[in-house]
Formats: C-alpha cells, sequence, structure tokens
C-alpha cells in the first residue's frame, strides 16, 4: 500500500467512526440472508479485524442491491484497507467489490468530506495500480501477467461502478509518466478491444451513466495515441513493443471510425 493510500485509509477510518453496527444485517433477499455466524461475527468483531471473507459476504449477499442498514458506511475503512491491499472482498471479482458503494445514493446521502475521501481513495488506488512495476508480459496474449491482482480493466470497472468520477481517472493516466503507466494503459486498451467490433463493448454496459461514451472519447484522443507510439519506441524490449503497437493499432482505428461518423464513438 502507497503511503498516499495508507494516509487515506486512516482518515476513513476517522471520518466514519461515528457509524456503529445495530443489531442486525438486513439482505434484500431472504435466500441470501447472512448465516448467524457470519451476521454475529460482523456485528461485533473489530472492524480492522474483519476478514476479507466475512466482508465478501456482506458485499456478495447484503449489497447486491445497495445496503439496506442506515449505517452501512462502518463497513467503509475496512474496505478500503482491504482494497488497497487488492484483497477484494468479494467472491465475484474486483468489479464487485465496492457494491456497497456501486448501489448506494452515498453521493447525495453523506457528508460532503465523506464523499471527498471516498474520491480520493479512488484516485489514489488507481494511480498506484497503474504505476505497479510491469515485471511480466505474456509472450502468447501480449498482456500483463497480473498475478493474483485483477487486471487494470477489471479495476476500473469496481471503480467507476462505485461511482468514482471517471474523468478523475483517466486523468491520473494523464498526469503520470513512465513505462509502467504506458503499459497498464496498452494493456486496457488491447483487453477493451481483442474481442470487440470497434464502437461497441457489452462489457461496458455495466458501467454507469455515460462511462463507457467517455471512456471511448477518450482513448481515441491523439494524445493517447502518441503516448502509445511514444512508449514504443523508449523501450527496446520486443515483447513490450508488441503490446503497444497492438494498442497504438487499436486507438488509430478507434479515433477513424470516428471522425468517419463525425462525432462520438461509444461502447454501448
Amino acid at each position: 500500500m502507497s503511503p498516499e493510500l495508507r494516509e487515506i485509509v486512516e482518515k476513513a477510518y476517522r471520518l466514519f467512526s461515528d457509524y456503529r453496527p445495530g443489531p442486525s444485517i438486513h439482505c434484500i433477499y431472504d435466500s441470501r440472508k447472512l448465516g448467524a455466524e457470519v451476521e454475529a461475527a460482523l456485528l461485533t468483531l473489530p472492524l480492522r479485524e474483519i476478514p476479507r471473507d466475512l466482508l465478501a459476504q456482506f458485499n456478495d449477499d447484503a449489497c447486491a442491491y445497495g445496503p439496506r442498514d442506515p449505517w452501512w458506511p462502518y463497513f467503509l475503512p475496512r474496505y478500503f484497507e482491504l482494497v488497497a491491499g487488492y484483497e477484494y472482498p468479494t467472491r465475484l471479482g474486483a468489479e464487485s467489490a465496492l457494491q456497497c458503494l456501486a448501489h448506494s445514493g452515498y453521493r447525495k446521502d453523506l457528508p460532503n468530506q465523506q464523499v471527498a475521501v471516498i474520491d480520493r481513495f479512488g484516485i489514489e488506488l488507481f494511480t498506484q495500480f497503474i504505476c505497479q512495476p510491469v515485471r511480466c508480459i505474456d509472450p502468447d496474449l501480449l498482456q500483463i501477467c497480473y498475478s493474483n491482482h485483477e487486471d487494470v480493466y477489471n479495476v476500473l470497472r469496481m471503480l467507476v461502478s462505485a461511482r468514482i468520477p471517471l474523468p478523475e481517472l483517466l486523468g491520473c493516466w494523464d498526469r503520470l509518466t513512465g513505462p509502467d503507466p504506458d503499459l497498464h494503459l496498452a494493456d486496457l486498451v488491447n483487453g477493451v478491444y481483442r474481442h470487440t467490433a470497434y464502437g461497441a463493448n457489452p462489457h461496458f454496459t455495466l458501467f454507469v451513466e455515460d462511462a463507457g461514451a467517455i471512456l471511448a472519447d477518450w482513448l481515441a484522443a491523439p494524445q493517447v495515441r502518441r503516448r502509445l507510439e511514444m512508449a514504443f519506441f523508449n523501450t527496446s524490449d520486443e515483447r513490450k513493443q508488441a503490446m503497444l503497437s497492438i494498442a497504438e493499432g487499436h486507438v488509430t482505428r478507434v479515433a477513424t471510425l470516428r471522425l468517419s461518423r463525425g462525432g462520438r464513438t461509444s461502447f454501448a
């Protein structure tokens, strides 16, 4: 965990410290009701000691369509601490790890100071992720070997689904330079377009509001193509060059398609 992210996690523990768990945890469907032992542990264990698998059951079962208990922000600091260490509290993949945020109205219901720390957490997490060193590229797939981490595509989906503003997340790439952010960008581009007709990607229908169109516009921007092109010339590693070249080809074709249509290219 980066020092910046650790600072945000500790601030979250302070900002959300007034919340206390209630006598029980409500789920939207009885069939997804938490077991008695799981519920008791979530309500009584010290917050910092709640293990990933227990919080995953709260996230997946009690937050599937939004948390029903008004004190749900009590769990947020522990969410942040686990996610910051890539211990995603879900059994469904990183994109579902912040369902408590994805399906709640927190942006209008919580105080501005609390919303601000949620946004800052998302931005610093994404910054940490796209700056992590790239140590392995699969020679056949030409994509980053993310080990037990989820890939950059799913982490971006997780954060956008949690209502972290997409323009601010993409701004991380605009601010950060160097080979690692460039390679993570190429991995995102190649993952988006690998099995997709240009201008349409059904996976992005899971994004909220017009996030798919925002991402499509950003990828089609000239500076993204130039960045990938320069990254190609700044490395002598043939595998990295191949990965960057594929990504540059994708965004060039997207930009060309966008111009030919005289408007916005969308994934939806």
